[in-house]
């Protein structure tokens, strides 16, 4: 829901300055070669991951050492230069974004970095929460929720207790997360299967970006933003996946506004949150660009919209066996 938040005020943000502020005072920022920014980004995401490994390992020893990759919880007493070293790297990577925003585009050195980010997303040594442990438990809940994961899985119980908390997904995700680990038999491999997807949707919003026709300032921002790459990537969170999807309608709005629609409403069958955030959009499009293309685009996201109370609350158990029948 966090995300739904942060999506909605841009949003406004949008609005506010497209409508109501004038021009804002420009910040001020060195030349400095794109390779230099780049390097920064990609050394400074590198340390940000080994500071988050350091604050995971602080955690209890016992269940540190079932899991594979350890977790950074709410619950853990850290030292406040962890916390102060965070938001300095944090602070630093924003002002390096707008410098590379402004800085002279060129392929090579930003293909470089955002292959760089990628692998050491993907090799990350730990999880800054536990969400990836409950996709995989998504995944392999063919069984009852009351009856615990087998061997190693067990430990899953463990972050999401027995039986595990219900998940605030919608009933295609266990889909999608089965087909995504379910061929993988071990927990750290299922992880890193997680991890990978995440890699793969990240590379196809950056494609959608380009055929938008956006500018590669743009792209580039998407591509070497370390939080991006932290939370989509190394943490796997699961947005990602309505993201692109709700990405892709952008693109079909103006072609193909019914398809555009449907795609809308199957993000909300990834995550419903995006049906909502999304919902803003199209409206606000009006304002700035007039016309019966978007006319036509509100109609098309409107209508797919009327299956989803039906679709979105199915029962959990309802759909077990569809999803046993993918996992396989």
């Amino acid at each position: 829901m966090i995300f739904t938040a942060f999506y909605l005020i841009v949003l406004l943000l949008v609005f506010v300055e497209l409508r109501v502020v004038p021009e804002p005072r420009r910040l001020r920022t060195p030349r400095l070669p794109l390779w230099l920014v780049v390097s920064f980004l990609v050394v400074s995401y590198a340390i940000q991951l080994g500071i988050e490994a350091f604050a995971a390992n602080s955690g209890a020893r016992s269940l540190r050492l079932e899991l594979p990759l350890p977790v950074v919880t709410r619950s853990m007493d850290l030292p406040t230069l962890v916390a102060l070293l965070t938001i300095a790297i944090a602070a630093s990577q924003s002002y390096a974004l707008l410098v590379l925003y402004r800085a002279k585009q060129s392929v090579l050195p930003m293909a470089l970095g955002l292959l760089l980010m990628l692998c050491a997303s993907v090799a990350a040594p730990a999880l800054t929460n536990g969400d990836a442990y409950a996709y995989v438990g998504n995944a392999l809940l063919g069984a009852p929720p009351s009856v615990p994961f087998p061997g190693e899985f067990s430990v899953i119980n463990k972050l999401w207790h027995l039986p595990m908390t219900p998940m605030t997904y919608g009933p295609l995700w266990p889909v999608v997360a089965s087909l995504v680990s379910g061929a993988v038999p071990t927990l750290f491999g299922k992880l890193i299967a997680f991890r990978l997807y995440g890699a793969a949707l990240l590379l196809c919003l950056l494609s959608i970006l380009r055929s938008m026709g956006l500018p590669a300032r743009i792209i580039g921002i998407v591509a070497l933003n370390p939080a991006i790459h932290l939370e989509f990537v190394a943490n796997a969170h699961n947005d990602l996946t309505a993201i692109v999807i709700v990405s892709l309608a952008a693109v079909l709005a103006g072609s193909a506004p019914f398809a555009a629609g449907a795609l809308v409403a199957t993000a909300g069958l990834v995550k419903l949150p995006y049906v909502v955030s999304g919902l803003p959009a199209p409206f606000l499009l009006r304002l700035v660009w007039p016309s019966p293309a978007t006319d036509r685009l509100q109609l098309a996201i409107g209508l797919p919209l009327l299956c989803l109370p039906s679709g979105s609350s199915l029962p959990f158990r309802g759909l077990r066996a569809a999803y046993r029948i993918f996992a396989r």
